[in-house]
């Protein structure tokens, strides 16, 4: 199964003012060449579709266009996730239509994983996808310790509970994959990332990643937030794709 990993369009997002869509666009068409070139059977946007909460209409019409020509009528199906910039509900408010076409929408965290047969070579990918787990949507489960130390060891440690919970669909013989949109420690920022966002207590030890107890360990963790390609260290192969577009003078 070949897999193409992207995360961190930021559609809708300008430069001094300017529009950037016509470049965003051509990013698209870039990638659509890519998947038909080197035959990608799957395709995980690890969030962060848009600049915003609300994007501009031509920003969600290049973002429908873009999912529409990348799954090509069903035919490579897309997995989906919400990142802190996008807002989880408008995002997979279309899932029911599309969803007939290959293409899932994950806008909340959910205690399910993704399944996706591969027509082509006949594996099944099981996606333990993590949308962005702010501490707005986890914030009953974190403890009320002020230090930022345990703060930081209980968002840690749930959202290793939320993936490990979705893993339990791995099997020794499936393309078993994670896939989630948050800082992991070690990670390298960037200047045009928000820095509220990243960093600080809600940080994820790479560790959350083996998915402990599971029947089998993931291959590959797609990673979204920071707009540097990077690999973190930790269990297996856990890597950024970073932004498309340089949105900052360090990217």
């Amino acid at each position: 199964m070949r897999i193409l990993h992207t995360a961190d369009w930021h559609f809708g997002r300008t430069l001094e003012g300017r529009s950037r869509l016509e470049e965003q666009a051509a990013f698209v068409d870039e990638l659509v060449a890519m998947a038909e070139e080197e035959r990608v059977d799957l395709i995980l946007i690890a969030g962060d579709v848009y600049d915003s909460v609300n994007p501009p209409a031509a920003a969600e019409q290049l973002f429908y266009e873009a999912a529409a020509r990348l799954s090509d009528g069903g035919r490579r199906p897309i997995v989906i996730i919400s990142g802190n910039h996008d807002h989880p509900d408008r995002l997979s408010a279309s899932a029911p239509l599309v969803g007939e076409r290959g293409v899932f929408l994950i806008g909340q965290p959910t205690l399910d994983a993704v399944v996706v047969p591969c027509a082509r070579t006949g594996e099944e990918a099981v996606i333990a996808a993590l949308p962005y787990p702010s501490e707005a949507r986890l914030g009953e489960l974190l403890s009320e310790e002020a230090e930022e130390q345990a703060v930081r060891r209980a968002y840690s440690a749930r959202v290793s509970q939320l993936l490990a919970r979705q893993a339990r669909r791995f099997r020794p013989t499936a393309v078993n994959l994670a896939m989630s949109h948050l800082f992991v420690l070690g990670g390298a920022e960037s200047d045009s990332e928000r820095p509220i966002q990243v960093g600080g207590a809600y940080t994820v030890d790479p560790a959350a990643f083996g998915c402990q107890g599971a029947p089998a360990a993931p291959q590959y963790t797609a990673l979204g937030h920071l707009h540097r390609p990077q690999r973190v260290k930790g269990p297996g192969v856990i890597r950024y794709s970073g932004a498309p577009r340089a949105y900052s003078v360090s990217e």
